[in-house]
């Protein structure tokens, strides 16, 4: 089994076990290293010390910061390990000259005033624009979700202002700030995939 296709089935395990970042992070990785390789699949055989540092060096070049760089190597490392336990391929450390750790970055915030400016913005003629705002409202009140758990997050989540196994501590309704802008298409329109909140999902 070669590379691309071993990393998009581990994907799929993960998301049948019902890990849906983990699946997608994997998915974002192999994406990644599809466009490094120009789609050209490759077996774990090839994957080399020099492979590897070519593809950080590919990284870099795309403007990709060193925690950037190294979330896709990891990924990618974490695939190459499994693949050695199946005994696809010996391990040769290919990983031991490229960065895997995570640098400490410097705290960013917006401040409240800056909040504030976004959420009242008049986008009423920009329903693209209104949209991503909402999105990203969203985020905020929801403590910072992640996109990935936003575009999954089910109906079936949300009760009572708390998503499931995790307490969000809103104090208003979510309703009001998600879906306050009416032309948004945001949790009051018809859904793309209806089970979802957010409609960015399609049906392929």
């Amino acid at each position: 089994m070669q590379v691309f296709e071993f990393m998009l089935r581990h994907s799929l395990m993960l998301r049948s076990a019902g890990r849906t970042h983990g699946a997608e992070t994997c998915l974002t990785a192999l994406n990644s290293f599809k466009r490094f390789r120009n789609h050209a699949d490759l077996d774990y055989d090839e994957v080399t010390s020099d492979l590897v540092q070519r593809y950080e060096s590919h990284l870099k070049e795309q403007g990709l910061c060193r925690n950037t760089s190294s979330f896709y190597i990891r990924q990618f490392r974490t695939c190459y390990n499994l693949a050695v336990e199946q005994g696809l391929t010996a391990d040769r450390h290919p990983f031991r000259h490229v960065y895997t750790g995570v640098d400490k970055t410097v705290k960013r915030a917006l401040r409240q005033e800056d909040i504030s400016r976004i959420y009242r913005m008049d986008l009423s003629g920009l329903p693209q624009a209104a949209f991503a705002r909402d999105i990203f409202m969203f985020s905020f009140f929801t403590r910072g979700m992640p996109f990935v758990d936003m575009a999954y997050l089910k109906k079936s989540d949300v009760a009572d202002l708390k998503k499931i196994g995790q307490q969000l501590g809103l104090s208003i309704p979510l309703t009001t700030h998600c879906a306050r802008h009416s032309n948004s298409h945001f949790l009051l329109k018809k859904q793309i995939v209806k089970s979802f909140i957010i409609p960015v999902l399609h049906i392929v």
